[in-house]
């Protein structure tokens, strides 16, 4: 018994030391160590399978097509299948793959999940507590593709900003250059040695927009897209307001150019929900996102707290509030049991299905 006694609690002590480890492992890296071996047949059934589910599974990719105008994920499927083969680094495969989603999630929740959500989804499917058909390794290997597509830099801007007047392309604000004065309305005659129109052309099959369906989107920026690692700028013929011409580096920003119209807000609160009474017969309650933590997603704990708090806010009330105003200003959206059983269910008076 003894014997017994002891070797039941080291098997036990095993397995705990053991899941540690693993879960250790997977919280410690970040994603899969060693890149993936594909060939292009790899990268073609990638494609394909894609474009199978978006046939089988989606229902709006026709509804889309019939009136958003997106472009038909099959007839282009053939190009995306050419460029998947044709992928010279997974760089360049991760933007084919990307671009071509970006067709079949026109519409609805489709992106790539973030890294968090990759880690907690395989530790819970190593713990059994989640089941989506894929295993841990296999939510390990996605972490890979996320850090990629993740430092993948696809946009960059000028340090001023342009608009496009009948097909002619000028700066929006003033610009110093080398103790030279660009001001706001000079006109933009040529990009590294070209016409602006040359130029957009030549980024649309020469550059990551070649992937890209909705290419277009450029025209109304002209200066948006980043070439490469080794890409630190651009050569820009002005021509000023007063006639002359002006030749000058321009320098790269990275990322998307933040919109030039500036949005109020209101102080954020620190706490995801706030319930406030603002006068005797009005309540209100903001909620900032539909989820709290990532391990919402499997334990349900901060949608459960927080409901519990807005139905002792809606009780104390006794009945009182003749209006309730609901906040969900720049809510990011989230889990739909959230805002079902928190916002839905407590002014529900028979089951709604």
């Amino acid at each position: 018994m003894i014997y017994g006694y002891f070797s039941s609690r080291t098997r036990l002590t095993f397995h705990l030391i053991t899941v540690l480890a693993i879960l250790s492992t997977m919280f410690g890296t970040s994603g899969c160590m060693n890149p993936p071996k594909l060939t292009a047949e790899d990268r073609r059934s990638d494609i394909e399978f894609l474009a199978c589910w978006a046939r089988d599974y989606s229902p709006l990719v026709k509804f889309n097509e019939k009136y958003k105008g997106t472009p038909s994920y099959q007839a282009l499927l053939p190009e995306y299948v050419e460029f998947a083969e044709q992928a010279q680094s997974d760089e360049e495969f991760c933007l084919v793959v990307m671009q071509y989603f970006s067709i079949i999630g026109a519409s609805g929740h489709a992106y790539q999940l973030p890294d968090d959500y990759l880690k907690w989804f395989s530790v819970g499917s190593l713990l059994g507590v989640i089941n989506f058909g894929i295993t841990p390794w296999q939510f390990q290997q996605a972490r890979y593709w996320r850090e990629l597509a993740g430092n993948l830099s696809v946009f960059a801007h000028p340090p001023f900003r342009v608009v496009v007047r009948e097909g002619r392309y000028f700066t929006d604000n003033d610009w110093q250059y080398d103790g030279t004065a660009v001001p706001k309305g000079s006109e933009i005659l040529k990009v590294n040695e070209m016409t602006c129109l040359h130029y957009l052309d030549w980024l649309k099959t020469n550059t990551r927009l070649k992937y890209d369906p909705y290419k277009d989107w450029v025209d109304s920026h002209l200066m948006m897209v980043d070439e490469g690692p080794s890409f630190k700028g651009w050569l820009v013929d002005f021509g000023l307001p007063d006639g002359s011409t002006l030749q000058a580096f321009v320098p790269k920003v990275k990322g998307w150019l933040a919109s030039k119209e500036q949005k109020v807000h209101t102080i954020e609160p620190k706490e995801n929900c706030t319930c406030l009474e603002l006068t005797e017969d009005v309540g209100y309650i903001r909620i900032k996102l539909f989820k709290g933590s990532t391990t919402d997603l499997l334990l349900k704990r901060n949608i459960r707290r927080e409901e519990k708090e807005i139905r002792a806010f809606l009780e104390r009330s006794r009945g009182e509030y003749r209006k309730l105003i609901i906040d969900v200003r720049n809510n990011g959206g989230g889990d739909p049991v959230y805002f079902y059983d928190n916002l839905i269910r407590p002014f529900l008076d028979h089951p709604v299905t």
